[in-house]
């Protein structure tokens, strides 16, 4: 499978810092049409392609919003990747250049404190991308940061 993954200079700063920064809470702000949504799924996707096996999560407050900013606009971009969505899951598997290690992107949704804690309370994520996060209180962004980890991968490596 052939995927074109272009980032903007802007995107590919952002690509730095999570490959290279040791800061384990990144911002990415700026203007509105400014291409941070679009940044964060190709970069996430970069990140799930090569570090395979591993999981990432697309958060936004509501599934409708999650839906039409990121799903949708993410097969628009890479239509290849279709088949490999579970629409009940709301999560795609990314074969990786690892035969028997897929990736994986999960575009997850809560929206309140009680269904992120129960959302989230188990599951790891080596990524976590939370767009439009000022809808989030410091406590629920908290939360959600304690998902943000991955076993065998020091915790500077996980955003």
């Amino acid at each position: 499978m052939q995927l074109e993954l272009r980032l903007q200079p802007k995107q590919h700063e952002l690509l730095d810092l999570c490959e290279d920064s040791p800061a384990t809470w990144l911002g990415y702000g700026g203007a509105r049409g400014g291409g941070k949504s679009a940044a964060a799924r190709r970069v996430m996707l970069i990140r799930r392609l090569s570090n395979p096996g591993t999981w990432g999560m697309i958060f936004r407050r509501v599934y409708d919003d999650v839906k039409r900013n990121h799903i949708d606009k993410f097969f628009e971009e890479y239509p290849g990747l279709r088949p490999y969505y579970r629409s009940s899951d709301h999560e795609v598997i990314i074969p990786t250049s690892v035969p028997d290690k897929p990736s994986k992107i999960v575009f997850g949704c809560a929206e309140t404190e009680e269904e992120l804690k129960r959302k989230f309370h188990g599951p790891e994520y080596m990524d976590i991308f939370a767009d439009q996060a000022e809808q989030l209180s410091e406590n629920e962004m908290r939360i959600l940061k304690t998902a943000c980890r991955w076993p065998g991968v020091s915790d500077n490596q996980c955003k």
